[in-house]
């Protein structure tokens, strides 16, 4: 099997082949046409795909027959909401004023065939999902999933109803591999009951345990593959959750909702075609899976340190922030405007933005003048709640710990601003700020029991002293005034 591309000056696929047995030929030699702002237009021996005004693909190739088209219908905000192959109704899908898929209705020939409900932790993963029956939701969960917390969609294992008594009697565990692509399914016993491979772009081959090829879709109903994404079965298409995505195309189907501070040149590519460490689990934001500036070691690890000590570090202790590179100074160039950026966006994934509102990350040099390092949230209210949110973030003078404090900071900010019950007043806004962060370095520096709640204190003490000085405020105010008129 081999694929190969040809890219354009955007990252557009401009050519595209597969030869799916490995002999050496081309099976698929595709040209493809894109318009100015990177819809497709073309793909040759596919259906021809077309857009709406708002830039979603409302014709497009069918994924498990690409020669073939489906229809999907999108919603005043842009969200798939019914998708139809010819006259056929396939899926009908709700979502929740935050965005999240709260139903979605599967059809057989045109005709209703299942009703399912899917519920959300905090930080968007599915925890269970329930079937209608008789118009009712029923009283017992069909699934229900356990997730890990070394990535958003590390899925550890699914809970399922196959007898629809409502008990949950299969449990099935799933391993992944570096990208938390699920690999292979494992019962309660550690045998392997099914296995998947890739291609480049996320289209799964289902295969049983000795790696030979089954019959597609899964036989064990399983909807997890790709980057631990669902793929949903009735259509071929992968629900990420801000958009869905098409893996026959490798590109999402409508523009990201972000714009173009998402991948910054194209806002339908796929993580910027950077898909060996690179993920994006909400559709918006693609990221590394190393979170963290590119050319800096992981927390916790001094061994990627030349002149690394074991000393340094044990294993029930990550290693001080001065110990490793992570003290060094950001440098002033666009290597170090990225590394912020990057690690900005990674943690802003984690805010849940109600409709109307836009946070909006800034970097800079210096985002309040005459005050090195420092980093700023500036509201932008109407009627007293905020629209407009600006998270800036400095580096100029920047160790890339203090950046990350930074990041941690302002964005407990922008919760606050966000939540009903907000704080009283600024005092009490930066004292929870301050405490978050002086949490994370008294756990940097390995303190403990008295002594790190002493450090704590003292920390929270001095940084509410600093953020609530007359002339600091006054400096942060004049800040504003010019970081919103910009956004």
């Amino acid at each position: 099997f081999g694929e190969d591309w040809g890219l354009d000056a955007t990252g557009n696929w401009s050519a595209f082949r597969q030869d799916f047995d490995g002999n050496g030929t081309w099976d698929l030699d595709q040209a493809r046409g894109h318009n100015k702002a990177n819809e497709v237009t073309a793909a040759s021996s596919w259906a021809t795909p077309a857009h709406d005004r708002a830039g979603n693909m409302v014709t497009l190739p069918k994924p498990t027959s690409p020669a073939d088209a489906l229809g999907a219908t999108f919603d005043a905000w842009n969200r798939m909401v019914r998708v139809e192959d010819g006259e056929d109704t396939v899926a009908e899908y709700a979502y929740t004023p935050d965005n999240r898929r709260a139903v979605k209705k599967t059809y057989t020939g045109g005709v209703l065939s299942e009703t399912r409900h899917f519920y959300y932790t905090d930080q968007w993963q599915t925890i269970e999902e329930r079937t209608v029956s008789g118009g009712t939701i029923a009283a017992d969960p069909d699934t229900q999933y356990v997730w890990g917390d070394q990535y958003v969609d590390a899925l550890i294992l699914r809970d399922r109803d196959t007898t629809a008594n409502g008990t949950l009697d299969k449990r099935l565990y799933a391993f992944h591999d570096a990208n938390f692509n699920v690999t292979a399914l494992v019962d309660a016993a550690g045998g392997v009951l099914e296995r998947y491979t890739y291609t480049a772009y996320g289209t799964v081959e289902v295969r049983d345990a000795a790696f030979q090829p089954v019959a597609t879709p899964s036989a064990y109903a399983w909807p997890y593959t790709y980057t631990s994404r669902r793929l949903d079965a009735e259509t071929g298409l992968m629900y990420y959750r801000n958009r869905m995505y098409h893996p026959e195309f490798g590109r999402f189907v409508s523009r990201d909702p972000i714009g173009y501070q998402g991948d910054g040149v194209n806002m339908y590519r796929y993580v910027s075609n950077r898909l060996l460490d690179t993920v994006d689990p909400t559709g918006m934001l693609p990221y590394s899976m190393w979170p963290v500036p590119h050319d800096l070691p992981i927390p916790g690890t001094c061994k990627q340190r030349p002149d690394w000590d074991p000393s340094m570090c044990d294993e029930k202790c990550p290693c001080k922030c001065s110990d490793t590179q992570w003290g060094d100074t950001l440098p002033l160039d666009s290597r170090g405007h990225q590394d912020v950026r990057r690690q900005l966006l990674h943690e802003m994934q984690h805010i849940t933005v109600p409709r109307g509102v836009r946070v909006i990350p800034r970097v800079r040099k210096e985002c309040v003048p005459g005050l090195s390092g420092a980093a700023v949230v500036c509201r932008h209210p109407i009627k007293g709640r905020p629209r407009r949110i600006v998270v800036c973030i400095s580096f100029a003078k920047t160790t890339t710990c203090n950046m990350l404090e930074a990041v941690v900071h302002e964005l407990t900010h922008v919760h606050q601003l966000l939540r009903r019950v907000p704080p009283r007043d600024r005092h009490e806004a930066e004292r929870e700020a301050y405490t978050n962060n002086c949490r994370r370095r008294a756990d940097q520096e390995c303190l403990k029991g008295p002594e790190r709640e002493a450090f704590i204190g003292k920390c929270v003490s001095d940084g509410v002293r600093f953020s609530t000085n007359e002339a600091v405020l006054d400096r942060v105010r004049r800040a504003c005034e010019t970081l919103l008129k910009g956004a």
